[in-house]
């Protein structure tokens, strides 16, 4: 036995095509019908205005920035992540200033220093720049400004004293 008794059937059963037409509303088309009658009226033929390509090239154009964009500008994810996370930091972290400290600590002991405590070597300052005397300024002031050691001055001091020049060159004029 080859095939299963169902293939062996070559007509239509008119029963079943009946049960079908009631239950689905449809009608039962005779064998001389025309395409006219199965099809019925055409429908008039649907245009469009505007053609599909217009369409594609916008699109595109749109894409292409995009695209040069993503290749090229480099991402932080996590950055951009951390924006959108609702959790947020509590305080600053004092295990990054503790580690630091230890590093600080570990170097210090290593270079020979008594007390990680100690404040690191001064730094020179630089030497204070005086100006050149004025050809009119009286001989007495340029003898007395040579007569002084330069003196490590700090910054406040440094902008206290051209103050004063500033001043001085205002009173002469």
């Amino acid at each position: 036995m080859p095939y299963s008794p169902e293939y062996l059937r070559f007509r239509s059963n008119p029963r079943t095509l009946a049960r079908i037409v009631e239950r689905t509303g449809g009608r039962v088309l005779e064998s001389d019908a025309t395409g006219e009658v199965v099809f019925g009226d055409r429908p008039p033929p649907r245009r469009s205005s505007r053609s599909i390509f217009d369409i594609f090239l916008i699109v595109i154009a749109c894409l292409i920035p995009l695209d040069v964009g993503v290749r090229r500008i480099q991402l932080d994810w996590s950055v951009i992540f951390g924006w959108f996370r609702s959790e947020k930091k509590r305080g600053p972290s004092g295990r990054t200033m503790g580690a630091l400290l230890e590093r600080k600590r570990t170097v210090d002991a290593r270079l020979g220093s008594a007390s990680p405590e100690a404040p690191p070597p001064a730094m020179p300052k630089p030497a204070v720049r005086e100006a050149a005397p004025k050809k009119k300024e009286a001989p007495r002031r340029a003898a007395a400004k040579k007569e002084q050691p330069p003196a490590e001055v700090s910054t406040t001091g440094r902008l206290l004293e051209l103050k004063r020049r500033m001043r001085q060159k205002k009173d002469e004029k």
